[in-house]
């Protein structure tokens, strides 16, 4: 069924949705264009950019931001991490709308559509800074066409919703600020950034370094880095996937009875400092633990470390980077 408001039409979620293939994030180009199934556009906006990333994590800002200085990132009091696929969409409105009247739409139409609105604010009360600026820093969005879209906490809107069912649940971030073309004409049109989510779990326990692959990597480089070492988001215990990881390391171990090793714990940037350079250490810990009193592995030969974000091997400001900077190394000693 289709829910059409004056000027949002939204679809129904269907679980076929979820069922999309999951390809690599990239820019679209002009010809392969097109709206998300669950939220339409706003009548007579332009699509100008999509893209669509297999698995992400997005934290939704449910309340004004104020600027922390420990994560060094605007935040709001009530947050909820949500992963899985992620769709963004830049559109420019008709230049005879207003950002106001976008965003009296988007609402109504969410509500019409089965969608609960989460958070939703104004200019006046979106806080330091607007959610907008926020969400638009790392978008994938080639920098070009994103650059015409600014987010003035001035002047910019904010709404975060859920829809869908309990089974297959669909989020939708909604920015509202203003667009100009490439010559900066002074009548510029509302921007409309809209951010898709679509939960999925990750797939872990899909890489993995073997006995043998180590060995060449610490005698050649000095360390060997693992990603086949699991852990939940902010815990420093061991998932069941990480079994098959831990018997390599201590094959290897076994193998190569005068190798000592510092395991060492990274994190990528998302938190506080000293926060990820302690659940890091606990990590790197509970790896020596497992090694020990299930491998049988001489405790004397293992040092656990943390050092949380001090060493990244990519930059933060992607997905992709951030999960190869959340890993395990070992380090000759």
């Amino acid at each position: 069924m289709k829910l059409v408001t004056r000027d949002i039409s939204i679809v129904s979620m269907c679980a076929s949705v979820l069922l999309l293939s999951c390809l690599v994030a990239a820019q679209a180009t002009a010809a392969e264009l097109k709206d998300h199934p669950a939220i339409k556009r706003y009548n007579g906006a332009t699509l100008v950019a999509a893209t669509e990333t297999p698995f992400e994590k997005i934290r939704m800002e449910l309340g004004p931001l104020a600027w922390d200085y420990q994560t060094e990132r605007a935040a709001a009091k009530k947050s909820r991490d949500v992963e899985g696929i992620v769709f963004r969409f830049l559109y420019a409105a008709p230049a005879q709308t207003t950002a106001a009247e976008v965003f009296r739409n988007y609402v109504a139409a969410l509500k019409t559509g089965g969608f609960r609105v989460l958070y939703s604010c104004a200019p006046s009360d979106c806080g330091e800074i607007s959610h907008g600026s926020v969400y638009a820093k790392d978008t994938p969005i080639d920098r070009f066409r994103m650059g015409n879209a600014s987010f003035a906490n001035s002047e910019s809107y904010f709404v975060a919703a859920q829809g869908g069912t309990t089974a297959a649940p669909l989020y939708a971030l909604v920015m509202i600020g203003r667009y100009e073309d490439d010559a900066k004409n002074v009548t510029a049109r509302p921007a409309i950034y809209q951010i898709v989510i679509q939960p999925r779990a990750a797939a872990t326990g899909q890489v993995q370094v073997d006995a043998a692959a180590m060995k060449s990597s610490i005698a050649t480089t000095g360390k060997a880095l693992l990603y086949g070492v699991l852990f939940d988001t902010n815990s420093a215990v061991l998932k069941p996937a990480s079994a098959s990881q831990l018997d390599e390391i201590a094959k290897y171990l076994v193998a190569n009875p005068k190798i000592n090793l510092l395991v060492v714990g990274h994190t990528d940037n998302q938190g506080a400092l000293d926060f990820n350079v302690e659940l890091s250490r606990k990590r790197a810990a509970a790896v020596v633990q497992a090694l020990v009193s299930k491998q049988g592995i001489d405790a004397k030969r293992l040092v656990p470390r943390g050092v949380g974000m001090l060493a990244p091997v990519e930059s933060n400001r992607t997905e992709a980077g951030r999960v190869k900077n959340r890993r395990v190394e070992l380090v000759e000693r």
